[in-house]
């Protein structure tokens, strides 16, 4: 075996096995459940759309579009090309918090995402960065944790979440101000 690799299994087995206690047991799959960010983000971006409506539409139309091509390029995509096998089935003689599943590990999709919506977060609402950075941390430190994914499936994830989503944010703000400069020398 690998240096690297005795490395980011040394790492991913003193979070998932080392780091256990009753608290983070019970936040950890919390974090990792899709379903208990829905309330979050719908009173954070309520609160947003009341200060301002242009960028929360911006804000909505960039995660959605990075998390849906994260989808496409991360789980249909790059998990099918690398086939990575998941830590928890790897180490078949260890028992890990989070359900192991049969698609592949590298790289996450809940790190692509969530750091999807912090990069999308950050672009339009700067002030809230921290909290979303805090979150998309947050979720993609519970992958590792979970058993579900090394160190590296979380920080490539992580990664082309960011890619993603600021490239698409960075082309709807393009868009949007030319748009909204031609439709100013529009004249009736």
């Amino acid at each position: 075996m690998s240096a690297y690799q005795d490395l980011e299994n040394s790492i991913f087995l003193f979070i998932a096995e080392d780091m256990r206690n009753v608290v983070l047991d019970v936040i950890m799959p919390a974090a990792s459940n899709y379903l208990y960010w829905i309330p979050v983000l719908a009173i954070f971006l309520g609160y947003c759309y009341t200060k301002d409506k242009t960028n929360t539409t911006l804000l909505i139309i960039s995660a959605v579009a990075a998390v849906c091509l994260n989808e496409l390029l991360v789980s249909q995509f790059l998990k099918e090309l690398i086939m990575r096998v998941r830590p928890c089935t790897a180490f078949p003689d260890t028992t890990f918090l989070g359900s192991c599943t049969s698609s592949y590990s590298f790289p996450s999709a809940h790190a692509a995402n969530s750091f999807a919506i912090f990069a999308a977060t950050a672009y339009f609402f700067h002030r809230f960065w921290h909290y979303a950075l805090a979150g998309a941390v947050l979720v993609s430190f519970s992958r590792i944790y979970l058993g579900v994914h090394y160190t590296s499936d979380v920080l490539a994830g992580a990664v082309i979440g960011l890619i993603v989503a600021f490239g698409i944010a960075a082309f709807l703000e393009v868009s949007f101000n030319k748009q909204k400069d031609k439709n100013k020398k529009t004249v009736w």
